[in-house]
């Protein structure tokens, strides 16, 4: 079987100078100082080029294929037949539908969020929403973006049940780590895939279970 590796214009082009060079100072038409020479240039050219191609293939944007932008780190995504995008591409850091679902049925009567700029303590209902930037979760005193305060009271809040909270943390940890992995182009990019849907699966049936029968 091939290496993939060599297979790689990047690779192929840099081997075939290398060896035309190498066949160059073998037929002694060079001094022995400048044979050193060139196949010290030529050595450091063929290194170069092939770090250079493995780099630009380990590193590319994953881009979500509803509105083609480049999915963040730090983005919220979901998983459909195998495809990874955003769960709100107005939003792409918004609380996941998921999330969204447990503050509504645990957290609705209580505070959910602390905005720093201003001190201020809300809960859901209190939050304010701009419909012509697409943004919710906002503080209604001074319009800072809350969604971080809100999604860390999600998993510290002591009403939800234990499960229901762990399940959360384990789909979003799954759910990050594919975007990190398939920024790197991981070989275990369908591994990875799998595990963010059973995440998102085991979630959905613990809420089912625990959240809706109590």
């Amino acid at each position: 079987m091939l290496n993939p590796e060599c297979t790689q214009p990047g690779r192929e082009s840099s081997k075939r100078r290398l060896n035309a060079g190498v066949i160059l100072i073998g037929g002694n038409y060079l001094h022995d100082a400048t044979r050193q020479l060139v196949l010290r240039h030529l050595v450091e050219g063929v290194v170069d080029e092939w770090t250079s191609v493995r780099q630009s293939t380990e590193m590319v944007e994953a881009k979500c294929p509803r509105c083609q932008q480049v999915i963040s780190f730090d983005a919220t995504v979901q998983i459909r037949r195998g495809v990874m995008s955003h769960a709100d591409c107005r939003r792409p850091h918004d609380l996941s539908p998921e999330e969204r679902a447990i503050l509504f049925r645990f957290c609705w009567n209580h505070a959910v969020a602390k905005c720093v700029a201003c001190t201020g303590i809300f809960r859901q209902d209190e939050l304010g929403g701009d419909l012509l930037s697409h943004r919710i979760h906002l503080c209604p005193r001074c319009r800072a973006d809350l969604t971080e305060s809100v999604r860390g009271h999600l998993y510290s809040c002591a009403i939800l049940p234990t499960e229901v909270r762990l399940k959360a943390g384990e789909m979003r940890d799954a759910a990050r780590k594919l975007v990190t992995q398939r920024h790197h182009l991981s070989d275990r990019a369908d591994d990875l895939i799998r595990e963010a849907e059973a995440a998102a699966s085991a979630l959905r049936e613990t809420m089912t279970q625990t959240a809706w029968h109590d």
